[in-house]
């Protein structure tokens, strides 16, 4: 079995052997020619359309090794990089889909493979379904800082996480967006998960939208391509209502479109300032009463913003 380093291999039957490689999975028929062929790729550098209709991969171990993606056959072809004009002519996206590599909550992945459409009803899905499919989390709680309006202090949040190694997932609105453009990229270079926090900072549970599955879906994909244009990179499909003010509709016209929303519940505390509060606003907590309460009521799974 040559090509590329195994990582794991079983056999099927006397002359069969499905052999997983650091690029490939390859079905192998053992015989005089040592016929083999791509079921689908283990991993990858990077994906982009070669063509207005065909999606490349480029080996994540050869840089000289690509792969099309045979849609009639469900199989990665490999090819020579002499059959790809440069790398760099590649496109991540064509005038119906962008395609991209993301986190997963499927555990047993680091990341998976999504295909956005651009035209019509604006939806995002894995190309293979089953490395989305969520498994069992093994965190214990999950970090969230939410970007509504105001870009005061990310430098040292960004710094402060850094120094002491502690995930978290950040939620920029619309408004964060287009306000702080150059604070939207600074976030997607620090390496930290970007959620989406809707287009509108406004509170969608109010009786001055008609907030139908529609509505949901373009504000989402305004997000996604006004982030998109800030930085290159993509948001990942976690989402939640500005103020985390939502009910069941709005929740599942975002799931229609791909994403999975994130509820804090009672842990949705810091939504009152100090200068607010100076002003007689009640329910003010200062940051050793919100670390005390989230010390003395956290459970596994929860979310802390």
């Amino acid at each position: 079995l040559d090509g590329e380093t195994i990582v794991s291999f079983a056999w099927s039957g006397n002359s069969k052997i499905y052999a997983g490689g650091v690029s490939t999975v390859r079905e192998w028929i053992i015989g005089g020619s040592n016929l083999n062929r791509v079921l689908f790729l283990s991993s990858c550098a990077r994906v982009f359309w070669k063509s207005s209709s065909a999606v490349c991969a480029q080996d994540s171990h050869n840089p000289k090794i690509f792969y099309d993606m045979d849609l009639i056959a469900g199989t990665w072809k490999p090819v020579e990089s002499s059959d790809i004009l440069t790398v760099g002519e590649g496109r991540l996206q064509n005038g119906r889909y962008r395609v991209f590599i993301s986190t997963t909550p499927n555990q047993k992945f680091a990341n998976s493979l999504y295909i956005r459409t651009l035209s019509g009803k604006a939806v995002t899905n894995p190309l293979f379904p089953d490395t989305a499919v969520k498994s069992d989390c093994l965190k214990k709680v999950a970090l969230v800082i939410d970007l509504l309006d105001d870009a005061s202090g990310l430098s040292r949040v960004l710094a402060t996480l850094k120094e002491y190694n502690v995930p978290a997932t950040f939620f920029v609105n619309g408004e964060f967006i287009r306000r702080y453009p150059k604070e939207t990229k600074q976030i997607a270079k620090s390496g930290f998960n970007a959620g989406s926090m809707f287009f509108t900072n406004a509170d969608l549970t109010t009786k001055g939208f008609v907030v139908d599955e529609e509505f949901i879906r373009r504000g989402l994909a305004r997000n996604e391509d006004e982030f998109y244009a800030a930085t290159g990179k993509e948001l990942s499909l976690l989402w939640h209502a500005p103020f985390y003010r939502s009910n069941d509709s709005i929740k599942k016209s975002g799931e229609a479109c791909g994403y999975r929303y994130v509820e804090a519940g009672r842990f949705s505390l810091d939504t009152i300032t100090l200068e607010e509060a100076a002003l007689g606003r009640p329910g003010y907590l200062s940051a050793s009463q919100m670390i005390s309460f989230y010390a003395e009521n956290a459970t596994s799974l929860s979310v802390i913003p």
